[in-house]
């Protein structure tokens, strides 16, 4: 009770012990691993009920050993009412804050030498599929280390792919490790390295001045067609390099000759077989992906 000149205040919490006295005579030391339930779920982390009413808060960056890792993506594999086991990080009794950790609940796999040496670039693994984008599927191997696979890693010859509709969470798949930074903790999976290069398996196959029948998949605006081959290999044709009197239209087989093959940078250039007009002498296009510069996500 106070009395503030004719007011007087009540109060009903000093009635019992201060929970945060009671937690402080504890003298819970930090590192303590210790379970505790889920009460809060929200877009920069989670908060956890210890004990005596008070609440913890587990960050979105203590999830997982890995970095940028959204979470998004880690949010739906945790519910109001589950039990959780963390690690005490801090307690602020002044402020009446406490931080926790999942992932610090197992030490951190970038540390271990042998977790380091089995994940060298070229190693494959069984991932499981934790969480999809448009672009990215998050992996996590046994050993807890998480990294990404993007859509440009799955085929060699197909670099729109939307991940969402090839995978599901929960999904294990076989990948294989592209790069690997130890020091700040990224990882990056493949899929079309554990088969053979087909850009380079069929250079031979695909020469200048060859001549191949394919099947036109797709009309890319005004610019030209996306025509696949034989191997699921994919082209470009023009529309300047049809002849005018012949008609193209999707799902149909024509012949085309190839005009450019580059196997560093994934091109592959044709032009219809009735067309006479072409100058095999003219200037290489220049390095890059000059098809996906142009037309983006329309290819």
């Amino acid at each position: 009770m106070a009395i503030d000149g004719e007011n007087i205040k009540l109060g009903i919490k000093q009635l019992t012990e201060n929970p945060w006295d009671k937690l402080k005579n504890e003298d819970i030391p930090l590192g303590t691993i210790m379970t505790c339930n889920v009460i809060s779920i929200v877009d920069y982390g989670i908060f956890v009920s210890l004990r005596y009413g008070i609440d913890g808060f587990i960050h979105s960056s203590e999830f997982l050993w890995g970095k940028n890792i959204p979470f998004s993506i880690i949010k739906p594999h945790y519910h109001v009412n589950d039990n959780v086991t963390v690690k005490l990080l801090n307690i602020n009794y002044e402020d009446k804050k406490i931080t926790f950790s999942i992932k610090q609940v197992n030490e951190n796999p970038f540390n271990d030498e042998k977790i380091v040496a089995a994940m060298a670039v070229g190693t494959k693994h069984k991932g499981e599929i934790i969480g999809l984008e448009k672009n990215i599927a998050w992996i996590k191997i046994s050993n807890s280390i998480c990294g990404a696979l993007y859509n440009t890693d799955i085929s060699w010859t197909d670099n729109n792919i939307n991940i969402t509709k090839l995978y599901n969470v929960n999904d294990v798949i076989d990948v294989q490790v592209i790069s690997f930074d130890r020091d700040n903790m990224e990882v990056s999976f493949g899929v079309k390295q554990l088969t053979e290069n087909p850009w380079e398996k069929y250079a031979d196959e695909f020469a200048i001045k060859s001549e191949h029948e394919g099947e036109v998949i797709k009309k890319i605006g005004e610019k030209g067609y996306k025509v696949k081959f034989a191997h699921d290999m994919e082209g470009f044709c023009s529309g300047e390099y049809i002849p005018k009197n012949e008609t193209i239209t999707v799902n149909n087989k024509y012949k085309f000759i190839v005009v450019e093959f580059n196997k560093e940078d994934c091109i592959l250039k044709v032009i219809h077989s009735k067309y006479t007009n072409y100058n095999f002498n003219r200037n290489k296009s220049k390095r890059g992906n000059v098809l996906a510069d142009i037309f983006g996500d329309k290819i």
